[in-house]
């Protein structure tokens, strides 16, 4: 389940960093810690605790900005925020708890949820144009700067992709059937952003793992139906519980 929720910005000005993903990241866990009796039946399955949890991601905080010392200034008074996962219930109770919130903070602004859109999946077959929503994540301890182009990266984002889908589904994971997966970067992006002299390659700091490498770009996934229904709803890659990987699909 894909949600965008509508958010109301109660503050006339103040700054937001470019990375507050780690803000949200604790946002939903001190969440899920304070409300565990009504979590921890829709979690239990997957995780021992909140932190352990991990099927779920969220994008940034979107809408009209500028940049203000090294920050982001956003301009519009209504926001929005998208968060993702396919446990049952977990979107549902978490969107609960957040309207029960007066105020909440990121960076220096105050925000509020006033309205949520429901996303649509869409129809799911082999090869699927994606725009990231942030960053992903190839490995968490890969430290290696892997060419978006190369075998080597759709090698590594495939066993991510695997060995999560495996603690998802356990053995009812048709794996033998998913074998045939493969990454493709839009190329016209990536020679955009190097001739603007900008990278797609960057190093975020992470709550629970330290600094990751990460890289920004769409991308067409060649891939099972099964895959492609996970990703949407969990991110590609690895960390996706911290706001990395985050996908739409373009049109």
């Amino acid at each position: 389940m894909k949600v965008k929720i509508i958010l109301n910005k109660q503050s006339k000005y103040g700054l937001v960093p470019f990375n507050h993903l780690n803000e949200l990241y604790n946002l939903i866990i001190s969440i899920i810690e304070s409300k565990y009796s009504i979590f921890e039946p829709i979690i239990q399955p997957y995780a021992k605790n909140a932190k352990e949890f991990t099927f779920f991601t969220f994008s940034g905080i979107k809408g009209f900005s500028k940049v203000e010392n090294n920050a982001l200034n956003f301009q519009s008074k209504k926001l929005s925020w998208v968060i993702s996962s396919p446990v049952e219930g977990f979107v549902d109770k978490l969107l609960d708890e957040l309207f029960r919130m007066s105020a909440i903070k990121v960076g220096d602004i105050l925000i509020n949820p006033i309205q949520t859109e429901v996303i649509p999946p869409p129809n799911f077959h082999k090869a699927i144009k994606y725009l990231a929503l942030s960053p992903l994540v190839l490995q968490k301890d890969e430290q290696t700067i892997y060419t978006p182009e190369s075998e080597a990266f759709s090698d590594k984002l495939f066993e991510t992709t695997i060995r999560k889908m495996i603690q998802f589904y356990g053995d009812s994971l048709p794996y033998n059937h998913m074998t045939e997966f493969q990454f493709i970067p839009d190329r016209e992006y990536i020679e955009r952003m190097k001739n603007q002299r900008k990278d797609i390659v960057r190093e975020y700091d992470t709550v629970k793992y330290g600094k990751v490498k990460t890289y920004l770009m769409p991308f067409v996934l060649y891939a099972h139906p099964k895959i492609h229904e996970f990703v949407w709803d969990t991110g590609v890659g690895d960390v996706t519980e911290e706001g990395f990987g985050g996908v739409d699909v373009l049109k």
